[in-house]
């Protein structure tokens, strides 16, 4: 499997990544529909987070992860933030992913949003945040994690 907790852990909640490395495969070499088709697959389990979202649990994958499961199916994407804007309250980021396969090259853009309370001291970035749900929701565009 792409990711699993480490065998030889002492730490329960220690999720050590594990790459599987595959042969043959060179960088832009994919076609698009393996790609798509890796991307579309099971997420381990111990890799999905849940969050409490306007009175419901809602599950998620992190940024880092999201960056990993992406790297290892479809080396050599690309991110960009392509606009920001923001009111007195909120960021909002739009994000475009390019992945890059055998029969060319493939975009998707998507927003993120997160609310700026400037008179509490958040442990959070705006803007990051912002980033990372434009990120996921421009990868759920190409079937990672649609899902969850």
């Amino acid at each position: 499997m792409f990711l699993e907790k480490s065998s030889n852990s002492s730490e329960p909640n220690d999720t050590k990544v594990e790459l599987e490395i595959r042969e043959n495969d060179e960088a832009f070499g994919r076609p698009l529909s393996q790609i798509l088709s890796d991307l579309r697959k099971p997420i381990p389990a111990h890799i999905v987070h849940t969050r409490q979202q306007g009175g419901r649990r809602v599950k998620y994958l992190s940024m880092e992860d999201t960056i990993a499961i992406l790297d290892q199916y479809a080396p050599g994407w690309e991110g960009t933030i392509s606009n920001i804007y923001s009111t007195r309250d909120r960021i909002f980021i739009a994000y475009r992913l390019t992945i890059h396969a055998k029969e060319g090259t493939f975009s998707r853009e998507a927003t993120g949003s997160f609310q700026m309370d400037p008179g509490n001291n958040q442990q959070n970035d705006p803007s990051s945040m912002a980033e990372s749900a434009a990120l996921r929701s421009a990868a759920a565009k190409f079937g990672l994690a649609l899902y969850l």
